[in-house]
């Protein structure tokens, strides 16, 4: 049996969008940071949802659940150079495990480690040709 919600959600959303004369919507061009576009004296800021869960089926019974928005924020220094910073927020992480002691369940939440990063694009070439970024340093 075939499912006909996807067929029809994408036509009718883009039909929705049409009418009310939303802007197109132009997202970053990869799903690393490193590859985000960030002109000289511009900043660029992402948020970027991670959500994770894991269990196993093993003697410790494990289960691990993750969910972490983390903001990310991009200065254009030169049109070569840019400069990152991550800050992940963890709303949510669980970790449940048993022990020979019996069940221990632990959580927390709050600020993660926080990224800081450069890039310097070393070869960019227009059209069709080949295009690529090296990452400078990253603390």
């Amino acid at each position: 049996m075939r499912n006909n919600n996807q067929s029809i959600g994408l036509p009718l959303l883009v039909g929705a969008l049409v009418l009310t004369g939303v802007p197109s919507a132009q997202a970053a061009s990869n799903t690393f940071n490193t590859a985000l576009p960030v002109p000289q004296g511009e900043t660029i800021w992402r948020e970027q949802l991670v959500s994770r869960e894991r269990s196993d089926g093993g003697p410790l019974d494990r289960e691990v659940s993750v969910q972490a928005p983390g903001s990310v924020l991009g200065y254009g220094i030169t049109s070569k150079l840019a400069v990152f910073g991550v800050v992940p927020y963890f709303f949510n992480k669980e970790l449940d495990v048993t022990t020979p002691m019996g069940r221990i369940e632990r959580d927390t939440g709050g600020i993660g480690d926080v990224s800081l990063f450069g890039r310097y694009r070393s070869l960019k070439s227009n059209g069709t040709k080949t295009y690529g970024k090296d990452a400078l340093i990253a603390v």
